[in-house]
C-alpha cells in the first residue's frame, strides 16, 4: 500500500507496509525495517498512480520486499544505488542508452528524520531519487566512490531527494570528471 502526502507545493508518495510487523514472530519487530518515499515539487496531472513518483516508490518497494535486505544495506552504507529496466517500471523518460533507470536510495531530506521508532523497533525512512543517465553511468563506472560523489553533489546542488523531470546532471557527460 501507499500513502500520498501533500506539503505545500510538494507531493510525497510513501510506501505503507514495509515496516508492518511479521506476524509469525513472537518478539516485537518492524518487518523489513524501512519505508520508502519520493517527493516532487512538480505538479502531478492525472491519477497519482500514473505519476513518476508513484512508479518510483512502487518499483523500489517491490525490490525492497523481494530482497529483504535494503534496510541492512542502508544502515551499512548510508545511501545505496540500484538499476531497474525502465520499461518494467514505466520510467522510460529517465532511461539511459541501455534502457536502465538508476536510483539513489537514502538521500537525506532536509526536514524529515532518517529514522523513526515504532512499537516494533527503529524504521529507516529512505528517500528515492532518480539518477540522470550521466549520474547512473558514473555510479556504475566508479562504484562506491561514484555513489559518494553523486550523493554529495545532489545535496550540494540543492537537488536532495526531490524528483524533478529533466533536471541537470550533477556530473559531467564524461562521468563526473569535471
Amino acid at each position: 500500500a501507499y500513502r500520498v502526502v501533500r506539503r505545500g507545493a510538494s507531493t510525497l508518495v510513501i510506501s505503507h507496509g514495509l515496516s508492518d510487523p511479521y506476524p509469525d514472530f513472537e518478539e516485537a519487530n518492524a518487518g523489513l525495517g524501512l519505508e520508502l518515499y519520493a517527493e516532487t515539487r512538480e505538479p502531478i496531472h492525472g491519477a497519482i498512480a500514473g505519476s513518476d513518483v508513484f512508479k518510483l516508490v512502487q518499483a523500489t518497494a517491490q525490490q525492497a520486499a523481494h530482497s529483504g535486505q535494503m534496510a541492512v544495506f542502508l544502515a551499512r552504507h548510508g545511501v545505496i544505488t540500484m538499476e531497474f529496466h525502465a520499461e518494467d517500471c514505466g520510467l522510460e523518460a529517465y532511461q539511459n542508452a541501455h534502457g536502465m533507470v538508476g536510483i539513489m536510495i537514502g538521500v537525506d531530506h532536509p526536514e524529515l528524520p532518517r529514522t523513526v521508532r515504532l512499537p516494533g523497533g527503529e524504521v529507516i525512512l529512505a528517500s528515492v531519487q532518480i539518477l540522470t543517465p550521466e549520474e547512473l553511468d558514473h555510479v556504475v563506472e566508479a562504484r562506491a566512490e561514484g555513489r559518494r560523489l553523486v550523493h554529495e553533489r545532489v545535496k550540494a546542488a540543492g537537488v536532495h531527494h526531490f524528483v524533478t523531470p529533466g533536471r541537470p546532471s550533477v556530473v559531467g557527460p564524461s562521468g563526473g570528471r569535471l
